[in-house]
């Protein structure tokens, strides 16, 4: 098992070929021992697999799968503030595509580095598996020397391990200071847990430590005061309460005399209560037997731990996974809904938001109305409005819900309330998951026989069955793809696992992992698609209907007015073309436009070269009299008009090198006088070259340029086009 991995060349101009990948791997000492790589078509109707050593028996369509990235890279991402209050949003993205990236995690913490210096960086495999997982970014506190927004990027993208991992910008580019603000927002970090302690008041005597529950990420209040109505006699432990919906832990001491709370009760008590060992872990640091209720709570009470701010770990996720991401009308705040099920079903998942006056500290109710929509209704109530924590839990803590979707906070206060909030975006749809599956024209070996089916076992005796041809079934267009070769079998996915002859699974290069992924992006060069000689042309009629203003009007071509066109019952077809040829920016040269028609009109245009086919819509006027019309051919059929001497060439949607897409001799007309190539007749070359910008198209010229339209256009013949233009 291995891992080959390619770096291509993506420099304008000089950007990695097939062949140049193939040569590459092939003469790679290393990379040739795992896998031969072949340049089976340019065209991308075929994928070649090849098993150095293994021979391979039938091949079931489930054990490969090809899917098209929708026209971005399929990536994991994580987001985050760094506590700016919303002034720039990080950005995290994995460079390995797919659900390889969505094991990474980012933790940030913080120190005095002693001067300036740039945040450090480290690297860590945290699960053992040779695979690095974790990048930890230290932030330098230095005064005056503070890591800004800036160099946090430069410092990952620069790094040599983290910088092959993920890719880290900012929106906006910034240089604000990632350590402002009260360091008790930032340090210590969530790894390892944030803790405080206390002694309550007694003088050292005791000391009780509390540590954060794992993933608390808010304001952690312990509110302590003793017993003052004698509901708690005889020997029975503090009471503790954790009010609904907040992180709020109320403790009341035991003050009976004899029956004192001691520091091993009180742990005793917070550790044993659900809801508030979720947020916190009590432990006896010193003085288990001592008596804590000596000191006065008013002296230490209550204890916070502000966790809202802690950074991490940033996790990656979502790749292929439709998301949804909004403030939900809060104040610098970032919630992300991500579909659970990768692909583009995920775009299909719709989440109602609503709100109503539920009662006091009543959570938000989640419902599944199908497999499609979820509805949410938040707490309004003006004492417990609903907050974006309970709103991201009530999802979470919905089964059918969280199997639709997962919720989390990007960055903000997660005891922002939104229940008290104007819902004006509901309700909210997931996208962005564009991933299909290619379905294959033919997947089976190389030397199969195409007369059979490829599961006829009499095909299991042909030599070399280490190599497998997935054919697809029409030409694939420029994008990023994802091949997965599987090593599992699950009749539930319809998935098929790769089998040698002798039955055993395939085995993936990362023994960790299921199946083989190969990412790979697909571009090809422009493609003729086709050519049209002599194109024709509706004429467009413009004719005065009624009296007009003044005598004069305007017209507009493509939004831009002509100046006035003054005696409008006695105006030439030229004082028309004047008025489109000297129009605001002169965007219409003389000769791509022709007018014809009798003074006063109505008036016929022809427009070429550029506008060729313009609809009518882009010629307008300011009079409600002036009338613009195509000549049906019903009515006139001889007014249809053939550019004679122009070929439209169309290229498929990929740039064009503009100098050399225009350059006349990478093109031809020849007459073939309807014999065999060889005795062709004369070559014409085009003698102007156009390219339009953003329509994939050049137009060709091919007459005599002094003379007007039609010019002398194309012979009457058997024309044959040829063309080399390069990409």
């Amino acid at each position: 098992a291995g891992t080959v991995q390619i770096v291509l060349n993506t420099f304008s101009g000089d950007e990695t070929t097939a062949e140049q990948l193939a040569d590459a791997i092939n003469s790679h000492m290393v990379a040739r021992q795992l896998v031969e790589a072949e340049v089976v078509t340019a065209a991308g109707s075929e994928f070649t697999v090849v098993s150095t050593g293994a021979t391979i028996p039938i091949v079931p369509a489930a054990a490969m799968t090809l899917t098209l990235a929708g026209g971005q890279e399929m990536t994991a991402e994580a987001h985050s503030d760094f506590d700016t209050n919303g002034a720039v949003d990080f950005r995290f993205r994995a460079l390995a595509a797919g659900d390889g990236g969505n094991s990474i995690t980012v933790v940030v913490t913080e120190s005095d580095h002693g001067g300036a210096g740039a945040p450090t960086i480290t690297v860590t495999d945290t699960d053992g598996d040779t695979i690095n997982d974790r990048i930890t970014i230290d932030l330098n506190t230095n005064l005056g020397n503070e890591t800004t927004a800036g160099e946090v990027v430069a410092a990952i993208n620069g790094h040599a391990t983290a910088g092959t991992m993920v890719v880290a910008d900012i929106v906006p580019p910034s240089e604000i200071k990632l350590t402002d603000g009260d360091p008790a927002n930032y340090s210590p970090p969530l790894i390892p847990a944030y803790s405080i302690a206390s002694d309550f008041d007694t003088g050292g005597l005791a000391e009780i430590q509390f540590k954060a529950g794992d993933g608390v990420q808010e304001l952690v209040t312990i509110v302590i005061t003793e017993d003052s109505d004698a509901s708690l006699t005889g020997d029975v432990p503090p009471a503790i309460q954790v009010p609904t919906g907040t992180s709020t832990i109320l403790a009341e001491l035991n003050v009976d005399g004899g029956n004192e709370t001691t520091a091993q009760e009180f742990v005793d008590a917070i550790n044993g209560h659900a809801d508030a060992n979720a947020l916190v872990a009590a432990a006896v640091l010193s003085g288990d037997a001592q008596d804590i209720t000596i000191g006065d709570p008013a002296n230490y009470s209550p204890l916070q731990m502000d966790l809202r701010n802690q950074f991490g770990p940033l996790t990656l996720a979502g790749a292929n996974a439709a998301q949804y991401m909004s403030d939900f009308n809060g104040t610098n705040l970032e919630i992300r809904l991500t579909a659970v099920q990768a692909g583009e079903d995920g775009n299909d998942i719709q989440v109602r938001v609503e709100s109503a006056d539920l009662g006091a500290d009543v959570l938000p109710d989640v419902q599944k109305i199908d497999n499609t929509t979820i509805e949410i209704t938040l707490n309004s109530n003006t004492t417990t409005p609903t907050t974006a924590k309970q709103f991201v839990d009530a999802i979470n803590g919905h089964a059918q819900a969280n199997a639709m979707i997962d919720a989390e906070i990007l960055w903000g206060d997660p005891l922002e309330t939104l229940g008290d909030e104007t819902i004006d975006y509901s309700p909210v749809q997931l996208t962005g998951a564009d991933d299909v599956t290619i379905t294959p024209g033919y997947v089976g070996l190389e030397n199969d026989d195409p007369g059979t089916d490829n599961a006829d076992p009499d095909e299991a005796d042909r030599l070399n069955r280490n190599k497998v041809i997935f054919r697809f079934a029409e030409t694939l267009p420029d994008d990023y793809y994802r091949m997965e070769i599987f090593g599992f079998e699950d009749a539930g996915q319809k998935i098929s696992a790769l089998k040698n002859v002798g039955g055993t699974f395939f085995a993936p290069s990362d023994a960790n992992a299921d199946r083989e992924v190969v990412d790979f992006e697909l571009e090809l060069g422009p493609q003729v698609i086709s050519v049209v000689p002599q194109p024709v042309s509706r004429v467009i009629q413009v004719n005065l209907g009624g009296t007009v203003t003044n005598n004069d009007f305007t017209l507009q071509f493509q939004g831009v007015p002509t100046p006035q066109i003054a005696n409008a019952d006695t105006a030439s077809a030229g004082d028309v073309k004047n008025a489109l040829t000297l129009q605001a920016n002169s965007i219409i040269d003389p000769d791509e436009i022709t007018v014809t028609g009798n003074a006063g009109g109505p008036w016929e245009i022809v427009f070429h070269g550029r506008y060729l086919n313009v609809p009518r819509s882009s010629l307008v006027s300011d009079e409600p009299f002036v009338e613009i019309e195509y000549l049906h051919e019903t009515i006139q059929p001889s007014k249809l008009h053939q550019e004679r001497d122009t070929v439209l060439v169309y290229f498929s949607d990929d740039p064009l090198d503009p100098a050399l897409a225009q350059d006349p001799k990478f093109y031809q007309v020849v007459d073939t006088a309807g014999t065999h190539p060889q005795t062709d007749g004369g070559t014409l070359f085009p003698n102007q070259n156009a390219d339009d910008a953003g329509a994939d198209l050049c137009r060709l010229v091919v007459g005599d340029d002094n003379k007007p339209p039609p010019r002398c256009g194309l012979p009457s013949a058997n024309n044959r086009f040829n063309n080399w233009v390069a990409a």
